[in-house]
């Protein structure tokens, strides 16, 4: 599992696998789990990082397959993880749906603030097998340790920043972890760690990590040369 801890961030791996492209439309399923004081305002925040109008969004475009688009096919709501660890949960929640998930699925699992977990820091992403063959990207955002993750941030945005984090990393890194960037070693937002910005998207403030810029060797919120054609 990547964690999203200082310098803990994994290490590109050698050849190939350094130089393997992220997929470029990326399917994003918001789950909620218990009690999270804000719903409303991370569907909202997902919807807006992943659309057109999205600059933070398109600074990952240099390391997409082609062209990278993003949306927001699924939010779904549970009581509770049960006995199942984030992995297993996440497969029999995606499973229950209409929609089936595909190698293009983003997960964002954020657990509420009556929900118990360890994530070793702020938050983690991880890619896992929901159905014996189909592989999906990760991310866990506990409310208990992602809203005091930075200090001098509110609850919201520090919940923010950190989802933008493991967004950016999970999308970024391979079902085995290999990166699709390779101009430095650790994982694009973990370059950048602790580093935040507030955003305007569609007239909403977002607080976003920056994230490592191939093209502008600098952590970004936005990029003109990533987005050149």
């Amino acid at each position: 599992m990547e964690r999203s801890q200082p310098g803990r961030g994994r290490r590109a791996g050698s050849g190939s696998a350094a130089n393997q492209a992220c997929t470029a439309a990326i399917s994003v399923a918001v789950v909620f789990v218990g009690t999270h004081p804000f719903q409303a305002e991370l569907r909202r925040f997902y919807s807006d990082l992943v659309s057109a109008e999205s600059r933070w969004f398109s600074v990952l475009g240099q390391y997409s397959s082609g062209p990278l688009s993003g949306q927001v096919d699924d939010v779904i709501s549970r009581d509770g993880l049960g006995d199942l660890d984030p992995g297993q949960f996440v497969g029999q929640a995606l499973l229950a749906r209409p929609r089936h998930p595909n190698a293009a699925t983003y997960v964002a699992l954020h657990l509420g603030s009556d929900v118990s977990y360890d994530a070793g820091g702020c938050a983690l992403h991880f890619s896992a097998r929901v159905d014996n063959q189909t592989v999906v990207r990760v991310g866990v955002v506990p409310f208990a340790s992602a809203s005091t993750c930075v200090r001098g941030l509110d609850a919201l945005a520090s919940v923010q920043q950190a989802s933008a984090h493991e967004l950016a990393e999970a999308i970024t890194n391979g079902v085995d972890g290999e990166s699709a960037w390779s101009s430095h070693g650790f994982e694009a937002a973990d370059l950048c760690n602790g580093q935040t910005e507030s955003v305007v998207v569609h007239g909403t403030e977002h607080t976003l990590h920056r994230i490592w810029s191939n093209c502008d060797t600098a952590c970004v919120v936005a990029s003109e040369c990533a987005t050149r054609s």
